[in-house]
């Protein structure tokens, strides 16, 4: 069995968790507001299960690892979310309302004094914040800052996995220095396997989130699938140097 395999075995144990009948039927506290956010990420990771097969059978390492990094980044928000039962609604309110991406937009419009692109806007040159906020209807409350993913994968205890993978993966995001010094057939190939490795982890730990919320009585199975995973990439690491 090699890590492609590996990869398909986790990602169809993840697939089957998803199908259990109290992900479906739910009940929880504030369940229709949570339930949405929960399945369109779940459906988001399914897109990106299918792009990654895709790309690494054809031998596309690096968008193999670009694509990595986004379901990284899904396991660490949806792990944040999912991991205190009492803190779940307020955290998925404040994703939803996408904090980051308002604060970052306003200073951006601000600083480069440009007009809204729509109507309201066409006219208009920026001169201060709250001119912005207004055409936008964004109340100053929601731009408290979201947890950034370190701090997620902190309270996760995956700092390790993050400093490694998630900024491995980040030069290939954003496309540095490093990108160009390791590009030859090697370097794509070894950073196809960390990809594939990395993937495989994520099923292991989504399934393991998700059978702890909704209660699923899987934890003697997902234990054994990690015992697997550990000794089979434990020895493969001696052979490959991964």
């Amino acid at each position: 069995m090699n890590s492609r395999h590996q990869y398909h075995k986790y990602l169809g144990y993840y697939e089957n968790i998803i199908q259990h009948e109290k992900c479906l039927n739910y009940k929880g506290k504030e369940q229709e507001f949570i339930i949405k956010t929960f399945n369109t990420m779940v459906n988001r990771t399914f897109y990106l299960s299918r792009a990654i097969s895709i790309l690494y059978e054809t031998g596309l390492h690096e968008e193999v690892a670009i694509l990595t990094r986004s379901l990284l980044e899904i396991m660490f928000k949806l792990g944040y979310m999912l991991n205190d039962k009492e803190k779940t609604y307020s955290r998925v309110s404040n994703f939803l309302s996408n904090n980051n991406y308002k604060k970052g937009l306003l200073e951006d419009m601000k600083n480069m004094n440009l007009p809204l692109p729509y109507e309201e806007g066409r006219n208009m040159v920026i001169e201060e914040k709250s001119d912005i906020l207004d055409l936008l209807e964004i109340g100053e409350d929601q731009l408290d800052k979201e947890n950034r993913v370190i701090e997620m994968a902190k309270e996760l205890g995956f700092l390790s996995v993050y400093s490694y993978y998630y900024r491995h993966f980040s030069q290939y995001v954003h496309s540095t220095a490093y990108v160009f010094q390791t590009n030859d057939d090697s370097g794509r190939n070894k950073l196809g396997e960390r990809s594939i490795i990395c993937c495989t982890f994520c099923w292991l730990i989504l399934s393991e989130m998700i059978n702890e919320y909704f209660e699923l009585n899987k934890k003697k199975e997902i234990r054994k699938l990690s015992r697997e995973y550990r000794q089979f990439y434990r020895v493969k690491s001696k052979n490959d140097s991964i």
